[in-house]
């Protein structure tokens, strides 16, 4: 936040208890994990006092009509005297499953035609995507690297040796198994010595 001109940008990170189906076309994914929401405030001089900040809200993978939403739910939230941006990123990062109903899904549109609204109380709501097919790609590869970093950072039980250790020094396989990578090289060292395959 810069102090001076009282503006700064909160990225909000959103990461969701329950998968949510991700569907574009005839292709759909599963995905906990999901690009942040770019919240940026300019704290005008009658906030908190009287009027709550200006703002623009942003996401590449919610379109127009839910950030109009969920900028409604934001500014009702909003009472005189009280500061509000901690409650707002809570709001974010806590109830957005609920609020903007993402138990059925997140459809991208093939293309977007209109990406920016500016709202009659003078905030402006961002889609940053114009391109469905890239953006469905983006987000299946995002998910796949929050899920990655996700698993580097814990401790996980390689189940050749049946030591703990961290994610990064072991291999997560697609069929659910994990191991550590030196029990890996250990055993593909046995198969190039005895020329098995």
């Amino acid at each position: 936040m810069n102090e001076e001109t009282r503006t700064g940008i909160i990225s909000i990170k959103t990461t969701l208890e329950n998968a949510v189906t991700v569907k574009f076309e005839d292709s759909e994914t599963k995905v906990s994990h999901l690009p942040p929401i770019s919240l940026k405030i300019n704290l005008r001089k009658e906030y908190p006092e009287s009027l709550p900040p200006f703002f623009t809200l942003s996401c590449c993978w919610l379109d127009l009509e839910k950030l109009e939403k969920l900028h409604d739910l934001l500014l009702e939230s909003f009472e005189k005297d009280e500061e509000v941006l901690f409650l707002w990123i809570n709001i974010i990062q806590d109830e957005l499953y609920e609020i903007l109903e993402l138990s059925g899904g997140v459809f991208i549109q093939k293309t977007q035609k209109k990406t920016i609204k500016k709202v009659e109380c003078g905030n402006v709501l961002r889609s940053e995507y114009r391109d469905g097919a890239k953006m469905f790609a983006n987000l299946v590869d995002f998910n796949s690297n929050a899920k990655k970093q996700e698993f580097n950072a814990k401790y996980v039980d390689c189940q050749i040796c049946l030591s703990s250790k961290q994610g990064s020094k072991c291999e997560l396989l697609f069929c659910g198994h994990v191991f550590c990578k030196e029990c890996l090289a250990q055993f593909f060292k046995v198969l190039i010595t005895e020329g098995n395959s």
